[in-house]
C-alpha cells in the first residue's frame, strides 16, 4: 500500500462527466473532489466536456488545472 507521502510525487487525472459551459465557474461535487486530490497529489487534472465544442483550459492553482474538451454526443 501506498503512504501519503509517495502520493505527493505523483500526479492525479480525475475524469468526470459534467458538461461546462466554460470554466469561470464549475458546479458540482467531482469538481470538489478534486479539489481535495490536488491537496494530497503533486499535480491533478480535472478533466470533463466542453458544451459549446471548445477546449477550455484553467489553472486553478499550482496543483490544480482544468480542462474541458469538445464531445459531440450526437
Amino acid at each position: 500500500m501506498t503512504n501519503v507521502d509517495e502520493l505527493k510525487t505523483k500526479n492525479f487525472l480525475h475524469i468526470s462527466q459534467i458538461r461546462l459551459a466554460s470554466v469561470d465557474k464549475i458546479p458540482g461535487k467531482a469538481f470538489q473532489e478534486a479539489k481535495s486530490w490536488a491537496k494530497i497529489f503533486h499535480h491533478t487534472v480535472f478533466l470533463c466536456f466542453s458544451e459549446n465544442q471548445q477546449v477550455h483550459y484553467k489553472k486553478i492553482n499550482d496543483k490544480l488545472v482544468v480542462i474541458a474538451l469538445p464531445f459531440d454526443l450526437a
